[in-house]
């Protein structure tokens, strides 16, 4: 079964979603302005940046950071984001014009609300995960309770009850007496081992 994280990465994700809110509301106007001033100018590989991209993802960040809950998922690509940081705009920057990238102090807060964003899909899946596997194991464990009180063996039991004294302490007896009774076996249909 897949382990699941320990710590809670809720707390982080909020305090990087208020950060990055607040530093957008601070700075965000005039970098993303800048941004776009240097994809018109050919400072910016246009390619990596489009302004019909830009512009839209400008819209959506405002509206998300003058929200009153910027803990609330900002539904952006978080490629994009990633873009706006100090290394992807320095490594898009056209080599006529090394060292002309935009800077801004919201690129901090930026670079960390995807990575933390990250986080907590991460440990909501391993979450997610772990409560499927419960949900199987206790499935399995009610259908082997309510066979049993019934009385009940499919084949696939009779197999699993055969391997699983094959396993147990008294191998080497059954093990001897099915070779006594039994001189050749043959398997009809072959299930991996549990």
């Amino acid at each position: 079964m897949p382990a699941v994280e320990n710590e809670d990465p809720r707390p982080a994700h909020a305090l990087a979603a208020r950060q990055f809110a607040e530093a957008y509301r601070q700075h965000g106007d005039t970098f993303l302005g800048e941004v776009c001033a240097a994809v018109e100018t050919k400072v910016l590989n246009g390619t990596s940046y489009k302004l019909a991209r830009l512009e839209p993802l400008s819209v959506q960040l405002h509206r998300w950071a003058g929200a009153d809950d910027p803990g609330a998922p900002l539904d952006a690509d978080p490629e994009r984001l990633r873009r706006l940081t100090p290394e992807e705009l320095s490594a898009r920057t056209n080599k006529a014009h090394a060292g002309k990238a935009p800077h801004s102090p919201l690129q901090h807060a930026l670079a960390l609300y995807p990575a933390a964003t990250d986080a907590l899909a991460q440990w909501q899946r391993g979450r997610a995960i772990a409560f499927l596997h419960a949900l199987r194991d206790q499935a399995r464990a009610r259908l082997a309770e309510l066979k049993r009180i019934g009385r009940v063996q499919t084949y696939d039991d009779l197999i699993d009850g055969v391997a699983d004294a094959l396993d147990g302490p008294h191998r080497a007896v059954l093990v001897q007496q099915l070779r006594a009774q039994y001189a050749i076996a043959l398997v009809d249909e072959f299930r991996g081992h549990r």
